[in-house]
């Protein structure tokens, strides 16, 4: 018996849920034009969370996620996240 290697060509899907960015408020103005209550937030960047990564062939779909290393999930959203900023 000998271990031999092939390259075949996969369908994968990505299922994730985008949080779009929120932009800081540094203050909420107050009620019936008074002054500010000091009130705000520091506001958050875009986020890309994956949800599942389908494997397809030949009608046959599996999520394969929980078998990718994180390294390679923390790069795959980042990169959607790059692709999604470029579309706005």
């Amino acid at each position: 018996m000998s271990l031999h290697e092939s390259t075949v060509e996969l369908d994968v899907s990505i299922e994730y849920t985008f949080t779009p960015e929120e932009k800081e408020v540094r203050y909420y103005a107050g009620r019936m034009g008074g002054l500010p209550n000091g009130d705000g937030h520091p506001g958050c960047p875009a986020k890309v969370e994956i949800d599942r990564v389908w494997l397809e062939k030949n009608g046959e779909r599996i999520d394969i996620a929980d078998f990718l290393p994180d390294s390679l999930i923390e790069s795959l959203e980042e990169q959607i996240l790059n692709e999604s900023c470029q579309l706005d």
